[in-house]
């Protein structure tokens, strides 16, 4: 495909990567797997950021131990590496140059939706179908139910039922752990 035909194509929604696309992240995954070296007494081998970038926090832990050659330390690596790395982005969170403007404007016509390999605790669904719902419980994500609550067990499996998205406790919720 080439720039002129995606230029083109209108999309019936978009899903837009986290680290790195949206969010300036990179540093601070640097910095965390210095960090994590330092924190167990470890050097990072030459042209390991390289080998690191864009692998999953767990998998990284697990090269980071391999790499230094203690192996035994990947589980205590990988989850130094996250703890570091989500202070680090709760310290100062950066956003890509034009993102958020490409993402407002782009919310206002289509549906969308942001793909990360960051760990699913980090990440809520808001369903309303029990379709929707029990793919988001396979994928290890809390979620809340929109609309009216079916007369099914699995229905239970919300976290939360709110008749709408303009629920008095969710909007709440929303403005005081998210922000407005």
């Amino acid at each position: 495909m080439t720039a002129r035909s995606i230029l083109a194509w209108s999309p019936s929604a978009i899903v837009f990567d986290c680290d790195g696309t949206l969010m300036d992240t990179e540093r601070h995954w640097q910095e965390a797997r210095n960090a994590t070296f330092r924190v167990f007494g470890l050097k990072p081998p030459a042209g390991f950021a390289d080998r690191a970038k864009g692998v999953h926090f767990t998998e990284c832990g697990a090269l980071m131990a391999d790499e230094a050659g203690k192996p035994d330390l990947a589980s205590d690596m990988a989850a130094t590496l996250l703890s570091t790395f989500t202070a680090l982005v709760d310290e100062d969170p950066v956003t890509i140059p034009g993102a958020a403007a490409l993402v407002r404007s782009v919310a206002r016509h289509l549906p969308l939706a942001v793909a990360s390999n960051c760990p699913r605790k980090e990440a809520l669904a808001v369903e309303d179908s029990l379709t929707g719902m029990e793919s988001a419980h396979r994928a290890g994500l809390r979620f809340i139910g929109i609309g009216p609550c079916p007369p099914s067990p699995d229905a239970e499996q919300a976290d939360l039922w709110v008749e709408s998205l303009a629920d008095r406790n969710l909007v709440r919720w929303a403005r005081s752990h998210i922000g407005e």
